[in-house]
């Protein structure tokens, strides 16, 4: 098969291929290999980053383009190099040495034929190459398994789990793909394996985490069940995983028998970016440990609170960014608030806007709402819990500070008026005065009546002492 460039107009396509050129010219062989090859294959949209493997030696590469080593890449002959204002991933041929920790390689050896270095990698559909004139190299029959949606592993499938067990997750992340399946002896392979995904790094998995969350809530789920099939999900976040042991009512639950199952359906019929999906997986995991048995059937008092220490647990298990971990935590306390918001005082709602994570909040209510039919919320109930939320964010939003803190009172105002030192009863104060002003729908632009409150909730916090 030969691909038709002129059809494709990619700038960073046409910059990889520009690379490959230039190596050519030199006398060397160059091909676009990977993930890259198998996506053009099947029409993805603008692919944003391409590997190359060449026989060009590493010296030479130096000599010939701006380089760079990332961490001890060029030990194993890959070097990261600017082209065209872009940035590619050069590899040597190579064949890899012997895999001493369920990772990476101790070693490569350096080789001249692309076929060797094929050979060594994870799955048939990624272990194609493409060469500037647009034909496609395949010497493992990936172009029949995209054909025929299949993951298999290049070779002996427990080798290959056997020299990198993330794999497995790999694995998973590719059968999540519209139409794929898992090769027979690939799927056994994994169940065999699966507890060696404990030897991952904690970094490791939350990427392949992240990746398949940025693929789409539809993928995402698969991805979520291909998991718990494998038995990889109860080793990476068991937390999920014990879900499925909790029976939710199915006269408030129709969409599935199962907290897991819930937490699958909300998932497949969201559409948000990575986060909010990773959030609405975590959502409801507080209600393995709340869960109580009751003549009605089965409650789960404070799971929302309970779920983001569980919440937590996990971030800092799988090593989460500050911010990943801050969302995450948020949504899965507050999104049970989101039933009652009718009833709250604006104050309350404007502690909730006023947060950063706030939309990603709002992705984890409308799947939890949405994902029991519209026999439980109808779009119109739903759509006047928003008004009320979006009414109060027009009101409030533009008095945000840059920390997203709600500023509607100076402390120092307050310190000058009471006589007050700086400490926690000035905050008390403060919060107590935005809280009046708020729900009061007071302008806040009216000093004399904004002194006022201050007076008189600094006489009230006195006499509660």
């Amino acid at each position: 098969m030969k691909i038709n460039f002129e059809h494709i107009e990619w700038l960073l396509l046409s910059k990889a291929l520009s690379l490959m050129t230039k190596l050519g010219d030199a006398g060397y062989k160059a091909y676009i290999v990977g993930g890259a090859v198998r996506d053009i294959i099947l029409g993805e949209k603008e692919i944003d980053d391409y590997d190359i493997a060449t026989n060009c030696p590493i010296e030479k590469l130096e000599d010939m383009f701006r380089t760079h080593n990332i961490g001890q890449s060029r030990d194993f002959g890959i070097l990261l190099i600017e082209s065209g204002g872009a940035y590619f991933e050069v590899a040597q041929f190579r064949k890899d040495g012997e895999y001493v920790d369920g990772r990476h390689p101790k070693d490569v050896e350096i080789v001249d034929d692309l076929e060797t270095d094929i050979r060594r990698r994870d799955f048939t559909v990624n272990a194609l190459a493409l060469d500037k004139e647009g034909t496609i190299i395949d010497y493992v029959n990936g172009m029949d398994d995209i054909k025929n949606r299949m993951i298999r592993a290049v070779g002996d499938p427990t080798e290959r789990f056997q020299e990198d067990h993330l794999r497995m997750m790999r694995a998973a992340r590719f059968g999540a793909m519209e139409g794929f399946r898992i090769e027979h002896r690939t799927r056994e392979a994994i169940l065999k394996m699966s507890k060696s995904i404990r030897d991952i790094t904690p970094q490791r998995i939350r990427m392949e985490l992240i990746k398949a969350a940025e693929k789409g809530g539809v993928i995402f789920t698969r991805f979520i069940i291909l998991l718990d099939e494998l038995k990889l999900l109860e080793r990476i976040l068991p937390e999920v995983s014990n879900l499925k042991r909790i029976n939710h009512n199915p006269e408030h639950h129709p969409e599935g028998r199962t907290v897991f199952e819930h937490v699958i359906k909300c998932i497949g019929i969201s559409d948000c970016d990575y986060l909010s999906h990773l959030a609405i997986l975590f959502h409801d995991i507080g209600k393995t440990p709340t869960l109580v048995k009751t003549d009605e059937g089965s409650s789960y008092y404070h799971h929302a609170k309970v779920g983001a220490s569980m919440v937590e647990a996990i971030c800092d298990r799988l090593k989460f960014s500050y911010f990943q971990t801050e969302a995450l935590i948020y949504a899965t306390r507050n999104h049970m608030k989101w039933h009652r918001i009718l009833e709250m005082k604006p104050a309350k709602i404007a502690r909730l806007i006023s947060s950063p994570y706030f939309e990603i909040l709002m992705d984890v209510c409308k799947a939890d709402e949405f994902s029991r039919g519209e026999k439980f919320m109808h779009k119109s109930q739903f759509d006047k819990r928003l008004a009320r939320v979006l009414d109060i964010k027009a009101k409030w939003e533009s008095r945000l500070t840059d920390d997203h803190k709600l500023k509607l009172v100076d402390g120092k105002t307050i310190m000058d008026l009471t006589g007050l030192q700086p400490g926690e009863r000035v905050g008390e104060i403060k919060k107590k005065v935005e809280e009046y002003i708020i729900n009061n729908d007071i302008d806040p632009e009216d000093i004399d009546k904004v002194k006022g409150i201050i007076m008189s909730t600094y006489e009230e916090n006195k006499q509660n002492d």
